[in-house]
């Protein structure tokens, strides 16, 4: 139990959507995948910008990472 209930939670993460994005696209960086779990439960599952510069294959959630 983290002592922020669920709603608090998803109130945070529709902001942390448009804010990942954000930052995505000012730091120029050419990926950024993230997942928010609150309880055992994936509150937020995105992918922002691209898995491969040359080719321009967007990121997605199924991208896998070392």
């Amino acid at each position: 139990m983290t002592g922020l209930s669920r709603m608090a939670v998803l109130d945070a993460c529709q902001y942390l959507d448009s804010w990942f994005a954000f930052q995505q696209r000012q730091l120029r960086v050419p990926g950024v995948q993230v997942a928010i779990l609150h309880d055992d439960e994936v509150l937020l599952d995105a992918a922002y910008g691209m898995s491969d510069v040359v080719t321009g294959e967007p990121l997605t959630t199924e991208h896998v990472f070392r």
